[in-house]
């Protein structure tokens, strides 16, 4: 074996009981998560613009590194006679909640305009609603591979946690233009993880929008089975963005309801007549 495959090795021989859902594992990291958002709601003033855009690429950069550990890991088979390598297709990094593997630096990085902006919303709406659905649901995202878990489950919470971030800051604010310009992100990524699916084949399910392949989600999979494809791809689109329109709605009633306590019980707004709770 290679320094590469002797470094693997161990990492792939950490194996653990398949967590259950709202086990002990489980219930741990939904804790994160919760934290995380707790902390950063009560430091929100004091996150920066130039801060949220730090984290937004720090973020951005660790998770291609473990991402690119993930694939070594999911590529690299061990047995008595050493390592084999074949690539593994159901970790082609290209999954809906892959996405911060794309957005989340250039989200940092770019210059304040359209794009970065469209960005921002897309991460506070489309992508933190994938991180709160698998938090709350992880589905096929349990295994033996204590790593993968790990992985998985601090990948899912870092989603929950950055992506309220830019609720909690203020950096996004909630809009139908804002939800359009995510939603824009969104069909543009959705259309690609389409035509990979149909060039690449049964070997992958991107998206969960693969003609060939269900996703393994009861009602999903019967709507897959029960309707015809293009169908079920303009109901999935739908799906997303109401989805990712709650995000933003969420967001405002808790603003208005947060305005409404400090104009109610400190009797005192802010000399431009609006509240800054």
């Amino acid at each position: 074996m290679n320094a590469l495959e002797k470094f693997l090795q161990p990492i792939s021989k950490w194996r653990m009981e398949t967590p259950e859902f709202y086990g002990a594992f489980h219930l741990i990291w939904l804790g994160v998560a919760v934290i995380a958002c707790a902390l950063i709601f009560f430091l929100r003033r004091k996150i920066s613009p130039k801060a949220v855009d730090i984290t937004l690429i720090v973020w951005g950069v660790v998770l291609i590194l473990l991402e690119i550990l993930k694939q070594l890991l999911s590529s690299c088979h061990f047995s008595a006679d050493g390592a084999s390598w074949s690539y593994a297709w159901w970790a082609f990094p290209y999954q809906f909640c892959s996405s911060p593997l794309l957005i989340a630096i250039p989200a940092g990085a770019l210059k304040r305009g359209k794009i970065k902006q469209a960005l921002y919303n897309f991460l506070s709406t489309y992508t933190l609603f994938a991180g709160i659905a698998v938090m709350f649901y992880p589905a096929n995202v349990f295994g033996g591979s204590a790593f993968l878990n790990y992985h998985s489950m601090f990948w899912h919470s870092s989603m929950v946690a950055v992506c309220f971030m830019l609720h909690a800051t203020k950096t996004v604010k909630p809009s139908f233009k804002g939800l359009l310009s995510a939603t824009v992100v969104f069909a543009v990524m959705a259309v690609i993880a389409l035509i990979l699916n149909i060039a690449i084949g049964d070997k992958v399910n991107l998206f969960y929008i693969s003609p060939y392949v269900p996703f393994p989600v009861p009602i999903v999979k019967l709507i897959w089975e029960s309707v015809p494809f293009p169908v079920y791809f303009i109901l999935y689109l739908l799906g997303f963005s109401i989805a990712a329109g709650l995000m933003f709605a969420i967001s405002y009633g808790v603003s208005k309801l947060k305005c409404a306590y400090v104009n109610t019980k400190i009797k005192k707004a802010n000399p431009d007549g609006t509240c800054d709770a």
